[in-house]
């Protein structure tokens, strides 16, 4: 076999395993995105901010089309009663894109954990961090808590 023939065999050969390691690296750095975020009282106005109290936080992990959220909340003025996820701008407010009542412990204090299957538009809505988390209770069935869906910096 000539010189040329080996060379090209090996520089195919490491052509390919590039190819591979860059292929495997794209899909793991796509398949897998983190979130976070802090819940803290939301005042709708001052009249209504004497009655909310709280505080949570939420964890969050996209991994394909799949949104698992953890939520843990304390220190309610009355006992939740749903979550919603809601789309905006952050510091404003947003239509409900998924609303939870079934699960959400009726306590003011609790954890809340929920898969939920995500659109490629809604995903790219998560990772652009237009997603926030509303929990609301009893007194404020307009939402006591708020908290926006971050990405997680490593």
């Amino acid at each position: 076999m000539s010189r040329h023939v080996k060379r090209s065999a090996i520089y195919r050969s490491a052509a390919v395993s590039l190819v591979l390691v860059l292929s495997v690296n794209n899909l793991l750095g796509q398949t897998r995105d983190q979130f976070r975020g802090r819940l803290s009282i939301l005042p709708v106005d001052f009249s209504t901010l004497a009655s909310m109290s709280g505080d949570g936080a939420v964890t969050a992990k996209l991994e394909g089309n799949t949104l698992a959220i953890d939520i843990e909340f304390n220190g309610l003025s009355s006992p939740a009663t749903g979550i919603e996820i809601r789309t905006a701008t952050r510091g404003r407010r947003g239509n409900v894109a998924f609303s939870f009542q079934a699960g959400v412990p009726r306590s003011t204090s609790g954890q809340f954990t929920q898969s939920l299957m995500l659109t490629n538009t809604q995903r790219t809505e998560l990772r652009a961090e237009r997603y926030y988390i509303q929990l609301q209770t009893e007194d404020n069935p307009e939402g006591e808590l708020r908290g926006w869906l971050l990405v997680q910096q490593e």
